[in-house]
């Protein structure tokens, strides 16, 4: 704002950042997808940020949006959209009164992971873990925006398996040489979802206390808090190691962070590309695997920026 910025007004979020798609919405009508095909209907926004992001999708005067994003909430938002996004490194910016609900992730992070120097040599990530994708178009349009990469940039991509390297790598023993197995659902939610859940205990409390009733929450919602509560302090703990260990892996493996001859980024899709109609039923609730790509960056808490084709 001192810099001139004109704030126009405050779109509508998810409820505590969990899915709540159009039939979902309980409390406001969920906001219209600008992206839809104009003959089955309109696609979901998604979420949480969906109303920053269909703002921003919708009209050419609003220059920026500012959304939140904690295991793809901004990234999702921005790739149905339509409009490009960058989730910042974990602790690069001032959030002084806004509610976190992981304490684990630290206010900041070192500076290796905030100061770059582009001048410095790029190097370009093409996982077979995530490409191909089974969706054609999809991958072709991945591929062009690589090309265009490769050839601004001078270099050429680099073919590259986590799964194979963690394979031959062995980081935790060769008894867990299967990055998929040790990246389950367990590992990709257990922790975040234990930690919110009692994250939040003093705001239910309170609330109880005050009004003689728990607070509402939404049915996506009670159901992460169900499964938090059934999650003990041990596999907490065991699941947030491997979480951790994977990585400091990927960082000093993979990504080479402290090297300072270059600079790495990996080229992923956050999700396969296909129509997710409003009016359509969802699928049962679950947790997220954390080999999805999606939680790549979140637990490497490393920017990733959302491009669009």
């Amino acid at each position: 704002m001192d810099a001139g910025a004109i704030i126009v007004g405050k779109a509508k979020l998810q409820a505590m950042i969990m899915r709540e798609e159009p039939l979902e919405c309980v409390e406001f009508t969920a906001p219209f997808n600008p992206c839809g095909d104009g003959c089955h209907g309109s696609q979901v926004p998604s979420g949480s940020s969906h109303g920053s992001a269909a703002a921003i999708g919708s009209d050419d005067w609003l220059d920026f949006f500012i959304g939140s994003d904690t295991n793809g909430t901004g990234r999702k938002p921005a790739h149905y959209n339509g409009c490009f996004s960058i989730r910042p490194s974990t602790g690069i910016m001032n959030t002084k009164g806004v509610i976190g609900q992981f304490a684990c992730m630290p206010p900041r992070l070192g500076e290796r992971r905030i100061n770059a120097n582009f001048s410095r040599r790029i190097v370009i990530l093409y996982p077979s873990d995530y490409l191909p994708t089974v969706n054609p178009a999809q991958t072709a349009l991945i591929d062009k925006y690589v090309k265009s990469l490769e050839a601004a940039l001078q270099v050429s991509r680099t073919h590259i398996s986590l799964a194979d390297l963690w394979k031959e790598q062995c980081p935790d023993g060769p008894e867990n040489a299967t990055l998929q197995n040790i990246l389950s659902s367990y590992t990709g939610g257990y922790p975040y979802n234990r930690d919110a859940y009692y994250d939040f205990e003093g705001f239910r409390n309170n609330y109880t206390k005050k009004y003689g009733k728990p607070p509402f929450t939404h049915r996506a919602m009670q159901w992460q808090w169900n499964v938090a509560k059934t999650i003990s302090a041990t596999e907490r703990d065991f699941y947030w190691r491997r979480s951790e260990l994977y990585r400091h892996w990927l960082l000093e493996k993979d990504f080479e962070a402290d090297n300072k001859e270059c600079i790495t980024i990996m080229i992923f899709p956050i999700e396969v590309g296909k129509p997710s109609y409003r009016d359509v039923e969802l699928p049962p609730y679950y947790i997220l695997s954390g080999y999805a790509s999606l939680h790549m960056s979140p637990m490497m808490r490393a920017p990733e920026l959302t491009a669009i084709g």
